[in-house]
């Protein structure tokens, strides 16, 4: 068999730099816009946080307000994330940077579009919207638990389907608060995984559950789900007590969230595969790259226990 090599010259360098926009928002919390600017793979390392962006927010198509930069701080002394009051001490870090007003709060139904102009780029602009909020019916727990490994728990989520498609992310939320700010939260990962049915074979990931309605559009439908109870007590997840208040969330995606996390679960899918195509990774950004897109949220309070 022969074969033959040709050398081809690539100016990677001239590839136009654009800006970047990435917003998922629900009815809980303000906005938090990122903008940033794309550059090449082969580039070095660099800051590329845009923090002098205009943020315009328009609500079915009347401006409602600005959102502005606002750095996010890791306070060294308390080793904890201040939201709020960069006073408590001097010796901080910047951990996070985004756009954000507490006057303008996104609701459910509503159509929002954002416009982001920076100099020496033009205006990018995108609109999304918020889904209706899908409730959580019931939390059902699996008696059978003898097939379960030690640590796993495992319950059903209930809920009914609109006779809309729809599709769905399940997590779960825990919420720890500092002692000393009781503005500050963080995340305590709960390692959940399933073997639901309704699951799409977009290479679901343990705590990406990726879902739609498609078996069940328009009726009540028990989704299965699993976590490991262990994670909740270890040592690195600062739960003291022998009990503990977890949330599994139903999310309810707009279109273009979904489309989104269809091409990265896709690209993600196939990052191992020498012969696979490239995947195109979905954007609705007009002008630019990234994503706009809101998603609804709901979810239900669990008592946990230790040892259990």
């Amino acid at each position: 068999m022969n074969s033959c090599m040709k050398e081809l010259d690539v100016d990677f360098d001239n590839e136009e730099q654009k800006i970047v926009v990435n917003c998922v928002f629900n009815q809980e919390r303000p906005f938090q816009l990122y903008v940033s600017k794309s550059y090449s793979p082969f580039e070095k390392e660099k800051d590329i946080v845009v923090t002098n962006a205009v943020v315009r927010v328009y609500e079915e198509n009347e401006y409602v307000g600005d959102l502005t930069y606002k750095p996010i701080y890791f306070l060294k002394e308390y080793g904890m994330v201040d939201y709020l009051d960069t006073s408590l001490c001097e010796n901080k870090d910047i951990i996070d940077r985004y756009y954000t007003s507490n006057k303008i709060m996104p609701r459910i139904g509503k159509k929002y579009k954002v416009e982001v102009e920076v100099d020496g780029f033009p205006t990018v602009f995108a609109e999304s919207s918020i889904p209706d909020k899908v409730e959580i019916t019931d939390i059902l727990e699996n008696d059978d638990t003898d097939n379960l490994d030690s640590g796993h728990k495992h319950y059903f989520l209930r809920f009914v389907d609109p006779e809309v498609s729809n599709y769905y992310l399940f997590r779960i939320n825990a919420y720890m608060q500092f002692p000393i700010n009781y503005s500050s939260y963080y995340y305590l990962n709960v390692f959940h995984f399933s073997d639901d049915p309704a699951l799409l074979a977009y290479h679901n990931k343990e705590n990406v559950l990726f879902f739609s309605d498609a078996l069940f559009n328009g009726k009540e439908y028990d989704f299965s789900f699993k976590f490991y109870n262990n994670s909740i007590f270890d040592d690195r997840s600062m739960v003291y007590d022998d009990e503990y208040v977890i949330y599994p969330c139903l999310i309810n995606l707009s279109s273009d969230f979904s489309f989104f996390l269809k091409s990265v679960l896709l690209d993600r899918s196939m990052q191992n595969n020498p012969l696979s195509e490239p995947v195109s990774i979905y954007s609705n950004v007009n002008n630019g790259l990234g994503l706009f897109a809101g998603y609804s949220i709901s979810k239900i309070p669990l008592k946990v226990y230790r040892n259990e």
